[in-house]
């Protein structure tokens, strides 16, 4: 039955796979006019999405000012804007608008530009002026079309200026200095994309060249994912890296050339390979190497986050041990979840049982110290923590986020120097009433003996059990569902009484590498095991049952609920299947689904 399903869809609407087609977008815009766009629910709903009561996150790009992009009603394609940085944290920051893109595309139709981002200059030579990269998208592809851009005088350079203009691609690209870049693009020939559609010839382009005369700094393979060059400093120590993805999840590392505060200042004659395993993950900290594993190396368990002085690199060895300081190793239930450079801290978030905890290094006389300090943050028993610098090069700060299922966001600074100081800057206003309302975790045991941890989320009322339950979840790529605070959510459910529950499955990050790793493949089928045993005990602690319990995911969640249709219609009575990915037949012909190949795993082990 099955089969038949995918051969008659083949036939009659493998032309939806042609998403910019105008056949595929009527077909769309048919089916959206058929949802009904009235009600109370649906207007409240439609008032959160819309609100203008959201916190304007700013990246200081440049000392005393802080940028964002921002979109809402009277900017619907947005606008990227600055503020000083004193002015930043008051309640009606003066902004000024650098770039309006529904201005730009009333001056340049038929564009469709939308945002992308802007890549800076790391150039505080006096009275130079500060250039950016700025990356549009025709109507919102991945692929994006690059201009240089001036912030001292808000414009876009001239043509005579010889501006670092690249065409549409899905391209890679970095300042090596005010005149040079390191650009991975399409070419338009057989040599420049890997088969993902992703650069594959990473160059060096000098200003007032061509770019098709550029020099090839690194050719990789056309199976490859995508292959891109990179400039960096931090604490002026400065290198040309090029990182060769080979799968979604595994890549080779090289440095080309390293300068700056070096004592011996080096230029390979050939990219000098980074030795460590192909599937971790390479940053840089002053003369520091930075190296996040996904499996076990040497005497270092998966997901442990390790240093190494750049000399030992640059001596072209293989690592031993006492090569590397430990600056996280994972437990059985913690995991790192990321890490964040200032000037000279790094600050280590990770989850214990899915909930965030912080860690604070100082790098001092060439090593990092740390005496367990951690962030002072506002926050709740189950919480969300995402920190990230204010700017490595010359800030000693960090932004902090921090959520939970009935706290809405809140933006504050924190002192590098000083943890224990923290500064709440903005908080998001309350969207539903969360009276009553109560966050347990509890966990399942799914069908191989695995503990599976799972949030729910529910009024503490008079009203009884069995109740209307949606369970959500989406097991993939190493993306941890850690607790968020929804509007839309609260307002459209848990307001109503009714059951909200996250399950942290196989396949997502919540317990590292590892947790992901075991519903790879030909054992994706743990993924949906797990979530099944979320829902069995769901019905057998009676908070629903079988007539009230729906499920709900997307993408990637989308595959995983669209599985319990066919695997599981005995526990679920309703599911909502977002921006599904089903067809594993043809799902790597779509966009950049060959660099999803590997996570997704084979079609005859989803079922």
């Amino acid at each position: 039955m099955l089969g038949y399903a995918w051969k008659r869809s083949e036939e009659t609407s493998l032309w939806l796979e042609e998403v910019n087609s105008p056949r595929a977008l009527a077909w769309v815009t048919s089916h959206n006019e058929s949802v009904p766009e009235s009600g109370h629910l649906y207007d409240r709903i439609l008032s959160i999405l819309d609100s203008k009561e959201k916190i304007a996150y700013a990246s200081c790009l440049k000392k005393g000012w802080f940028y964002n992009f921002w979109q809402d009603s009277d900017h619907e394609l947005g606008i990227w804007r600055r503020v000083s940085e004193k002015d930043y944290p008051s309640d009606s920051p003066n902004w000024e608008v650098v770039i309006d893109i529904d201005e730009l595309n009333r001056e340049e139709p038929g564009n469709e530009w939308r945002w992308k981002g802007a890549t800076v200059l790391d150039d505080d030579e006096a009275d130079r002026e500060d250039l950016v990269l700025v990356k549009l998208s025709k109507g919102g592809g991945d692929a994006v079309v690059i201009r240089e851009f001036s912030l001292t005088r808000k414009c876009f350079l001239a043509a005579n200026e010889n501006p670092f203009n690249i065409p549409e691609g899905k391209t890679s690209v970095s300042y090596m200095s005010r005149d040079c870049l390191l650009v991975g693009t399409d070419l338009k020939t057989s040599e420049s994309l890997t088969d993902s559609g992703y650069p594959r010839q990473p160059r060096k382009w000098v200003r007032g060249t061509r770019l098709e005369d550029s020099t090839v700094v690194f050719t990789g393979n056309t199976q490859d994912v995508s292959v891109s060059s990179h400039f960096s400093s931090h604490q002026g120590f400065c290198y040309h890296t090029t990182c060769q993805s080979l799968t979604f999840y595994t890549s080779e590392y090289f440095i080309h050339e390293v300068s700056g505060k070096f004592k011996s200042p080096l230029k390979m004659d050939s990219p000098l390979r980074v030795r460590i395993p192909k599937d971790a993950e390479m940053d840089i900290f002053a003369d520091q190497i930075i190296v996040e594993l996904r499996s076990d190396w040497l005497q270092f368990a998966s997901g442990s986050l390790l240093a190494t002085p750049t000399a030992n690199v640059l001596a072209n060895r293989d690592f031993v041990a006492s090569d590397f300081q430990i600056l996280f190793q994972p437990k059985a239930n913690t995991a790192l979840k990321s890490f964040s450079k200032s000037v000279s801290s790094i600050v280590i978030i990770y989850l214990e049982d899915v909930c965030s905890k912080s860690v604070l290094w100082r790098f001092i006389g060439g090593r990092f110290a740390s005496e367990g300090e951690s962030l002072t943050v506002p926050g709740s028993e189950f919480g969300e923590i995402e920190c990230w610098a204010v700017n490595s090069k010359f800030s000693e700060s960090f932004w902090t986020s921090t959520e939970g299922y009935t706290i809405p966001v809140t933006l504050s600074i924190v002192d590098g120097l000083n943890p224990s100081d923290s500064r709440v800057l903005k908080q998001a206003p309350a969207k539903y009433d969360v009276t009553d309302v109560v966050v347990k975790q509890e966990f399942a045991i799914s069908k191989d003996g695995t503990k599976i941890p799972f949030f729910m989320i529910y009024k503490n009322d008079s009203q009884s059990f069995p109740r209307k339950t949606l369970l959500y979840g989406y097991g993939g790529f190493e993306i941890s569902l850690t607790p968020s605070y929804s509007a839309t959510f609260g307002a459209a459910w848990i307001e109503h009484g009714y059951v909200y529950v996250v399950a942290n499955i196989r396949g997502g990050g919540e317990y590292g590498p590892k947790w992901h790793q075991a519903a790879l493949r030909e054992n994706r089928n743990k993924a949906y095991e797990d979530f099944e045993a979320v829902a069995e005990r769901l019905l057998s602690d009676g908070i629903t049952s079988k007539e009230l319990l729906g499920c709900m995911g997307g993408s990637n969640g989308g595959l995983l609920v669209g599985n319990e249709i066919v695997r599981s219609p005995h526990l679920f009575s309703a599911v909502v299947c977002q921006v599904p990915l089903l067809d594993m037949q043809r799902y790597n012909k779509l966009l950049a689904g060959a660099s999803w190949m590997v996570s997704i795993g084979f079609f005859k082990q989803c079922f």
